[in-house]
């Protein structure tokens, strides 16, 4: 059985890693970045053993590198992980799109039409900032929906892969959260209407442009 020093230790790790993955993940830490132990820990009033640990839990998740020193700077990901990321989430996505099409059930409906508006609200007023939580809710909510427990576990798996990616192309363009929520939009329609065929194409054209973008450097609407 834990002890409570043992306990508080662990929560300490949990606290500083949610803290540095958010810097990451808010593009507040960039690639290339380097990561002090003894900063952090004066920041967060801890000692640099949870901050350690923190350090290598992220590096576990590919953000961050660990050198043979044990000095860590923040990593990006390649143009194969990106791509290979969005490869997945087109295989994943498109059918879970095409079996939820024309079986959207009240709830869930409510949930996406929220969920459009909260994503309108924040591109019109231009609060950049919570719209990649908000794209991955989207998302996720259609993982859910679908009740497949393997399927939610792998989406919430990738979730901070996918909103860094997300950030970051937000931050290159934008322009491009508009464009997205009105491909959202579009993929719901479809999904409503029984439109099998339409609804995957949406959905399969929604997420090639992303990678296009941030993986290939070329236009988000080009075809």
């Amino acid at each position: 059985m834990p002890t409570d020093r043992q306990e508080s230790v662990s929560l300490l790790k949990d606290v500083a890693y949610e803290h540095i993955k958010e810097l990451i993940l808010k593009g507040e830490l960039v690639p290339g970045d380097r990561l002090s132990e003894r900063k952090f820990g004066a920041m967060l009033n801890m000692s640099k053993t949870p901050i350690k640990a923190a350090l290598e839990r992220l590096e576990e998740q590919g953000f961050v590198t660990l050198s043979p020193r044990r000095s860590a700077e923040v990593k990006g990901l390649t143009k194969k992980e990106i791509a290979d990321i969005y490869d997945f989430r087109i295989a994943l996505e498109s059918f879970i799109v095409g079996e939820l099409t024309g079986r959207l059930d009240d709830v869930t409906k409510s949930a996406l039409d929220e969920n459009l508006r909260l994503q309108r609200r924040l591109t019109t007023t231009g609060a950049l900032d919570d719209w990649p939580q908000a794209d991955y809710v989207f998302h996720l909510t259609l993982s859910k929906a679908l009740g497949n427990d393997q399927i939610t576990r792998t989406m919430t798996r990738i979730r901070d892969q996918v909103r860094w990616l997300i950030v970051k192309i937000a931050q290159i363009d934008a322009s491009i959260p508009a464009i997205s929520c009105l491909e959202h939009q579009e993929i719901v329609e479809h999904m409503i209407d029984g439109n099998r065929d339409h609804a995957i194409e949406a959905v399969t054209r929604h997420l090639r442009n992303g990678r296009r973008f941030i993986a290939e450097g070329k236009s988000y609407s080009a075809e």
